[in-house]
């Protein structure tokens, strides 16, 4: 379903595809989104509770807002969300954004974000990042709809951006084969984002990366939306 996607990283407002059942949703935020504010012609801003000291984030409606939202309409008679009736430029003028300090942690600046590799095979870079415990925030570091691609290992596995092609710069590990930037990102035994387990050096050692279209090597399926 067409959603509007608040992005306070890259200070834009952008029009994407995205499930909306109450299960996509939870994993979209990594808990149970709210609804933070309420629209004249009745769109509601979804957003989730995070406990972090500082973030990026926007205002919209006089509410703070931390993080990523999104933009729906309002439900229908089966109680599911619609489209949203406001377009994106009209969102990019009503919001505005800020950093939001939440001064009930004292963990640093880091506190209540995962650690996730970063896998580029455009620049040839392997690094560390940090992110939200949601799809959301894979969204702001791929650039858009993240879909995984299956486990690298016991602990971990890759998500790169929906609709990446297979003539995109590409990377493998240990004879696998994945399109576009790949973020590594760990997952605890109920299926729940977490830090992931391999280090940049164990990554650094074992990825080959290519450029344009791939030989006929493996590569995972979709196993993402």
């Amino acid at each position: 379903m067409r959603v509007l996607v608040t992005d306070p990283v890259a200070k834009a407002i952008r029009e994407e595809n995205l499930g909306i059942s109450p299960g996509k949703l939870r994993r979209l935020f990594g808990c149970k989104p709210t609804i933070s504010a309420r629209l004249p012609n009745a769109d509601r801003v979804l957003a989730g509770e995070r406990r972090i000291v500082a973030q990026d984030g926007f205002s919209i409606g006089g509410r703070n807002i931390v993080g990523g939202a999104i933009v729906v309409g309002k439900k229908d008679e089966a109680g599911e969300y619609t489209p949203p009736r406001t377009e994106a430029r009209t969102i990019g003028v009503l919001v505005k954004w800020v950093a939001v300090p939440r001064v009930d942690d004292h963990e640093g600046e880091n506190a209540g974000l995962l650690k996730a590799i970063l896998v580029d095979p455009e620049t040839g870079n392997i690094e560390e990042k940090r992110l939200e415990a949601s799809e959301l925030g894979m969204m702001r570091l791929l650039g858009g709809p993240a879909r995984m691609m299956g486990p690298v290992t016991e602990q971990d596995a890759v998500w790169t951006r929906s609709g990446v092609g297979r003539n995109a710069p590409n990377w493998q590990k240990d004879g696998l084969r994945f399109y576009g930037t790949g973020l590594v990102v760990g997952y605890d035994r109920f299926g729940r984002l977490a830090d992931v387990a391999a280090d940049v050096e164990q990554l650094r050692a074992s990825v080959e990366f290519n450029d344009g279209i791939a030989s006929d090597l493996p590569s995972r399926p979709n196993r993402g939306n």
